[in-house]
């Protein structure tokens, strides 16, 4: 056997992680890789009681090749990852933005769809999802995922944000401003859009109180 042979697969995919935190994809992507190859091998050579699946090395391997822009590759190791394992939610999620990278938004609309059935309580997938659906013009749907984004976790301030700017494209005033200024509660002070959902609130108060009946 050789050294490669001798070694656990798993030994090369932790390698294979550390150099992806190092910043080095080269000897990162050439871990993973004598990883999966050394499952294969491993389960076509001995008895397996238990199958390992390589989705997860498979969806390590592609978030390598889209750190080094190498999209097509990446797109490749995700779709192997699904072929493994189909309920491996993140790889559908690491799909869908490149999908929408390429303008196919239908695509990355059916895999949010497929990776929130299966975490139905990821309030970030449900973020992510609502993002596919503006984007597909779909924003009464989109809507219903940051309620659900917000359900998960009351504290996240991002899908207020998006809540705030559908109301305002729809010209619902009162609802747009309550959602910006339920953005800026929860919001550090260090958010890039804070001053601009302040600017909002400063409008649309103005907005509001100028076509408030008399009292």
């Amino acid at each position: 056997k050789t050294m490669h042979e001798l070694i656990d697969p798993g030994i090369h995919a932790e390698r294979g992680r550390l150099f992806f935190l190092l910043d080095n994809m080269d000897s990162a992507r050439a871990e993973m890789l004598t990883a999966i190859d050394g499952r294969r091998v491993r389960d076509s050579t001995h008895v397996v009681f238990l199958y390992e699946s390589n989705s997860l090395y498979e969806q390590s391997l592609g978030m390598i090749y889209e750190r080094q822009k190498n999209f097509p590759a990446a797109r490749e190791a995700y779709e192997q990852a699904l072929t493994e394992d189909l309920s491996n939610y993140a790889a559908h999620a690491r799909l869908s933005q490149l999908q929408l990278a390429a303008g196919d938004t239908a695509s990355a609309v059916n895999e949010l769809n497929l990776a929130v059935q299966i975490v139905p309580d990821d309030p970030v997938l449900h973020y992510e999802y609502a993002l596919a659906l503006v984007q597909a013009r779909h924003d009464a749907q989109a809507s219903d995922q940051l309620r659900k984004a917000i359900a998960a976790v009351s504290f996240y301030a991002a899908p207020h944000l998006l809540l705030a700017v559908i109301a305002g494209v729809e010209q619902f005033d009162d609802q747009a401003l309550a959602e910006y200024q339920r953005f800026l509660a929860r919001a550090a002070w260090t958010e890039p859009q804070e001053k601009d959902a302040r600017d909002q609130v400063a409008t649309l108060s103005a907005k509001v109180a100028s076509t408030s009946p008399p009292q």
